[in-house]
């Protein structure tokens, strides 16, 4: 009788972890990347790891600062990957 209690436990849960596919959140993307308040995802930009003694400060400032992901392709596709 315990055994197939234990049984229709197992499958009860197998049923509803099998209900939705569930996607593995991409670490190396949710490093990356972040959902804002708004729902919108922001970035960093390139360019501010090395080789900043040339590059104007206004250039520098804007390399520091985050942005937006443009391209609704593209932010559909990061929003499955960090699973937003």
């Amino acid at each position: 009788m315990q055994i197939n209690a234990q049984l229709s436990l197992l499958q009860q849960q197998q049923v509803r972890f099998m209900g939705k596919a569930c996607l593995k959140t991409n670490k190396s993307a949710a490093k990356r990347f972040r959902v804002c308040g708004s729902g919108s995802i922001k970035r960093a930009r390139a360019g501010m790891s090395h080789n900043t003694g040339y590059k104007a400060k206004d250039r520098k400032r804007r390399l520091g600062s985050s942005t937006g992901i443009k391209g609704k392709s593209i932010e559909q596709r990061m929003r499955r990957l960090i699973g937003a």
